[in-house]
């Protein structure tokens, strides 16, 4: 994850598919939505602690790769989906 003081009002979530195979996101274990390969999207976030899921399916048990942090005021944070 990288994290990048903006100053902004609401934290967001840049997410980058570098997977071979398309990746269903999940904040908080809600849809969000699927980034083919090499696709990006970008996400506003409440502030605190929430939930960010990728899997290989629309069941957010299907191959997740699961992490848990806390946003805050002021920042934009970036993931990159790797295998």
């Amino acid at each position: 994850m990288q994290q990048v003081f903006t100053g902004q009002a609401q934290p967001s979530l840049s997410v980058k598919n570098s997977f071979p195979i398309a990746q269903h996101v999940f904040i908080d274990w809600q849809p969000q939505g699927v980034l083919v390969p090499a696709a990006s999207q970008t996400f506003a976030l409440s502030v605190g602690t929430h939930t960010v899921t990728c899997a290989d399916s629309p069941d957010p048990d299907d191959h997740p790769a699961v992490v848990t942090e806390s946003f805050a005021t002021g920042y934009a944070y970036s993931y990159d989906i790797r295998p």
